[in-house]
C-alpha cells in the first residue's frame, strides 16, 4: 500500500532577479492539471520509452530509484521506487511511497538512490546546477576501484579478442615499460574517477 508525506515546499518568488519561475504557481498549476493529465502525456510517455531503452541496456536492476515528477514511469528495475512531486494532487495519481518535495529543495540523505530520474520536470526549477548537484549527491556510485577494474576487464578481453590476428613477444624493457604504463594508467584512471566525483558542478 502506498503512502505520501508531505514536506515543505521553496520559497515564494522574492526581488531576487535569480528567481525566475514561482515554484508556487508552478505547483499551483501541476494540481491543476492532475485529472487531465493522461490526455497530455505524449510528449512525458516517448521520453519515458526512450530513457526505458537506455536503461535495458545496462542489464542491471537497482535497489532504490527516485522518479522526480508523476509522468510515465520508464520502468527501471527496482526493488523500491519513491516517486517526487511538488503537487499533491500529482501525486495522489501515483503508487508506492510518494514525497511531496519542490526539485530545488530534495528531502533525501546522500547516496540514498541507485538511480535518480527527472521526467521532464528540472526546466522549471530556477537553480539547475543546484538541483544536478543535489541530485549527484542522492545517488550512490560504484567506488573508484570497481570503476577502474571494470574498465580493466573490458580492455583486457578487447585486446585478448586480437590473439587470432598473431601476437608479437615484446623485448623485456619493452615488456617492463608497457607494464609500467599499464599501472600508472590504472592509477590514473582511478584518480580521475574520483576527481569527477568529488568535484563540483
Amino acid at each position: 500500500m502506498g503512502h505520501m508525506t508531505v514536506m515543505s515546499q521553496s520559497a515564494s518568488p522574492t526581488d531576487d532577479p535569480m528567481i525566475v519561475f514561482d515554484r508556487t504557481a508552478v505547483r499551483r498549476h501541476r494540481a491543476r492539471a492532475a485529472p487531465h493529465a493522461d490526455r497530455f502525456d505524449f510528449l512525458r510517455r516517448e521520453a519515458a520509452a526512450q530513457l526505458g531503452e537506455r536503461l535495458a541496456d545496462i542489464g542491471r536492476g537497482f535497489k532504490a530509484v527516485l522518479h522526480l515528477g508523476t509522468g510515465p514511469d520508464p520502468a527501471a528495475p527496482a526493488d523500491l521506487t519513491v516517486v517526487a512531486d511538488p503537487a499533491a494532487a500529482m501525486l495522489a495519481r501515483a503508487g508506492g511511497p510518494r514525497v511531496a518535495a519542490d526539485e530545488e529543495r530534495l528531502p533525501f540523505d546522500d547516496a540514498s538512490f541507485d538511480l535518480v530520474v527527472a521526467g521532464l520536470t528540472l526546466h522549471w526549477v530556477n537553480d539547475l546546477p543546484g538541483a544536478l548537484i543535489q541530485i549527484r549527491h542522492l545517488a550512490r556510485t560504484e567506488s573508484a576501484g570497481a570503476i577502474a577494474f571494470y574498465f580493466a576487464a573490458v580492455s583486457a578481453l578487447a585486446g585478448l579478442a586480437t590473439l587470432p590476428g598473431g601476437w608479437i613477444a615484446p623485448p623485456p624493457v619493452d615488456l617492463a615499460l608497457l607494464v609500467a604504463a599499464g599501472l600508472f594508467g590504472g592509477a590514473a584512471h582511478i584518480a580521475m574517477t574520483v576527481s569527477f566525483r568529488l568535484a563540483e558542478i
